[in-house]
This record gives structure tokens, sequence and C-alpha cells, in this order.
């Protein structure tokens, strides 16, 4: 039985873990660089990764350990990106972060709204909830956007570079939305029940929390 914990522990948790610590660690380098809005915007991108252990922790919910690597990862993609101004040095980085971080954004839409369909809260066609993801993931998009905009105009993060760079955000967006959409109502057309079930429990739990 301890076998099998360890092995689990090694394949399914062991990388997000790992993130997260490399996470807490840029924090106090940015402090120490000076670099204040960047420091704030590692420590969200902790706290957000912190979620998924700490709803297990205090309402014993376990999410997928693909749904916990995602959201760590991209989060940590991104504050490396500010770190290092990968973001402005590193050609195309700003449009995989871009997808990856909208794709994870979109896939937790999808899974959501499913899950109310499924436990039957509410009653959608899988076609409108691919609609619905695609949605949100633009609103998302559009929504980080506006804040991008609000710090370059107040603290001067000069985050947006152009219209062009604004544009090409959304549209990669969009893309993920799609993207995200199309796999999403693939994957329940044709997964097992069961599958289903197993993936759908906690965020029916999560959904449940009052």
């Amino acid at each position: 039985m301890l076998k099998n914990v360890f092995k689990e522990l090694t394949l399914n948790s062991l990388i997000s873990i790992i993130l997260k610590l490399l996470l807490i660690v840029l924090f106090p380098y940015l402090i120490y660089l000076k670099q204040y809005l960047f420091a704030l915007s590692a420590l969200i991108a902790i706290m957000l990764s912190l979620i998924p252990p700490l709803l297990k922790r205090n309402y014993n919910i376990n999410l997928p350990w693909v749904i916990d690597f995602l959201i760590t990862s991209a989060l940590y993609l991104h504050t490396l990106g500010l770190t290092f101004r990968w973001y402005k040095t590193v050609f195309y980085y700003d449009i995989i972060t871009h997808l990856m971080g909208t794709i994870v954004i979109a896939l937790l839409g999808f899974i959501m709204v499913y899950t109310l369909h499924f436990t039957k809260k509410l009653r959608l066609s899988i076609p409108l909830i691919g609609f619905f993801t695609v949605i949100f993931a633009v609103a998302v998009g559009a929504i980080w956007e506006i804040g991008e905009f609000a710090t370059d105009s107040f603290l001067g993060s000069k985050a947006q570079i152009s219209n062009f760079d604004t544009m090409k955000d959304l549209i990669f967006d969009t893309l993920a939305g799609i993207i995200t959409a199309v796999a999403g109502m693939f994957y329940v057309r044709y997964a097992p029940e069961n599958k289903l079930s197993e993936i759908i429990h906690p965020f029916d739990m999560i959904l449940s929390i009052k």
C-alpha cells in the first residue's frame, strides 16, 4: 500500500509540488530585485496554485491531477515570463502562455457547466456547453486585457505593447476556447459514464460548497 501511495505521489503530484515550490522561491527573489509589481503577480500565482491542495485539506475534494498540474504550470510559466522578461525576448512565448492559460480557464468553465448538466441541475445540449466555453474563454481574455490596460495606465507596467498585440492575444484566446470546446465535446461524447463520473464528482462537490 505504501508503495502504491509513493508511486501515485511520484507520477501524479511531484511535478506539481516542485512547480509550486519554485513559484514560492520566485517571490522573495523578485522582492530582492525590487520588482514589486512582478512580486505581487507571483504572490497571486502562488495563492491560485494552492487552491487544489486547500480544497483537498479543507473539504476533502481531490481535483484530477491533470487539472492541478495545468493550473500550476500555466501560472508558473506566466510568472517566469514576467520575472525574466521572456514575454519580450523569447519568440512566441506570449502566444504559448496565452494558449495554455486560456485552455486551462476554458477547461474549468467547460467542466463546471458540464457538471451542472451531468447532475441534472441544468439542462443544456453539449453543443451549447461548447459554445459557452468559447464565449467564456473570450470573456476572461477580454477581462485580462482590461487588467493589463489598467496596470499600464496606473502602474506603468507596459504589458500592452500595441493594439496589434492586444488583438493577437484575444485571437489566440478565442482559438484556445475553440480547441477546448471541441476536445471537451468529443471527450464527453465518447468517454465511459463511470469515467465521466470520476471527473465530475470533485467539481460537483465544489459547486455544493456553502
